[in-house]
């Protein structure tokens, strides 16, 4: 898992703190829907964070995680890392949705 944790955005792994991944097979609906408004009003304004080639690279790195490790992702991700990593939070909404995680 250290080396799938570490493909991951550096907001979303706080091991240096001693926590590591919180798992949870609940999905937080409020933060998924704040990230997917964000990246959705991201996109409108600069068409560039939708830039597909991005995408699919980032996919292949979300598609190698478990599901409890694609929710913690995304329960744990913020305003700041959708910001920074517009085409992998982009991806890791497509594998949840691959997955039936998310609609």
């Amino acid at each position: 898992m250290g080396e799938i944790v570490k493909l991951f955005p550096s907001g979303s792994d706080d091991s240096e703190k001693g926590g590591g991944l919180k798992f949870d097979q609940r999905l937080n609906a409020e933060n998924i829907t704040l990230m997917l408004e964000f990246l959705t009003a991201l996109t409108r304004g600069d068409r560039s964070a939708l830039h597909q080639p991005n995408i699919e690279i980032r996919r292949s790195l979300v598609a190698v995680a478990t599901n409890e490790e694609l929710l913690a992702i995304a329960n744990q991700s913020n305003e700041s890392d959708w910001q920074e990593h517009p085409s992998y939070y982009h991806a890791l909404i497509a594998e949840l949705r691959e997955r039936r995680l998310i609609g």
